[in-house]
């Protein structure tokens, strides 16, 4: 499922755009502070180089949230909707705005 909300501020169009990801694997990693997922979808209304792999700064009051149901999500075999601004990219990985497992 992917879903689209446009959102206009001021004279700006701003797409947020919720998309449904297979896991493929859950890691996190010191050299970038950072935990992250990588899918089997291609990220789509996204302006970040790495489409497949998605990233939490540690520092993100969310992060081990979003380590847990996607390691809850892989080993469920379910699917993971995560929403993002096209614009939120960290170290060229997408950084998700929303995430929640479903079936």
């Amino acid at each position: 499922m992917l879903a689209f909300m446009l959102l206009v501020s001021f004279d700006r169009v701003i797409a947020y755009t919720e998309q449904d990801f297979t896991i493929l694997a859950v890691g996190a990693s010191n050299n970038t502070n950072s935990v992250f997922i990588d899918v089997a979808e291609t990220a789509l209304s996204t302006d970040c180089v790495n489409k497949v792999h998605f990233k939490l700064s540690v520092l993100d009051q969310n992060a081990d949230r979003f380590y847990s149901m996607a390691l809850a999500a892989q080993a469920q075999g379910k699917k993971m909707r995560l929403g993002y601004e096209p614009s939120d990219c960290l170290s060229n990985a997408v950084e998700p705005r929303v995430f929640k497992i479903i079936s």
